[in-house]
């Protein structure tokens, strides 16, 4: 099973979350060493997008407020960079929306 195209990416998800420096659970400094910064972050989005359409759901849960998907695949930064990272995201029982949730190197 594959993730819908038009599934929910917030542009503040990227902009305020993942590319924000942070002292706990900080993705930016992984993010940008694949090139990822502020200034692109409409690239990191469609690479986000290419990871759903090229690969399919490894894993669901049930929960309170939906189901959670995980999608691995080739995070494909500037300059050949790359990784496989773990995304996550929910459909949402009460809108039937799926929206990404965050993203994680995947630890091998």
């Amino acid at each position: 099973m594959k993730l819908p195209a038009d599934s929910i990416i917030a542009q503040s998800k990227i902009r305020e979350y993942l590319l924000v420096p942070k002292s706990r659970n900080d993705k930016s400094k992984f993010l940008s060493s694949l090139g990822f910064t502020q200034n692109n972050w409409q690239e990191l989005e469609t690479a986000i997008r290419t990871i759903i359409s090229e690969n399919e759901v490894l894993s669901s849960e049930q929960t309170n407020y939906g189901i959670i998907f995980t999608v691995d695949g080739l995070l494909k930064g500037k300059g050949g960079n790359k990784s496989i990272i773990t995304t996550i995201w929910i459909t949402l029982h009460e809108t039937k929306e799926t929206r990404f949730v965050t993203l994680k190197p995947r630890r091998e």
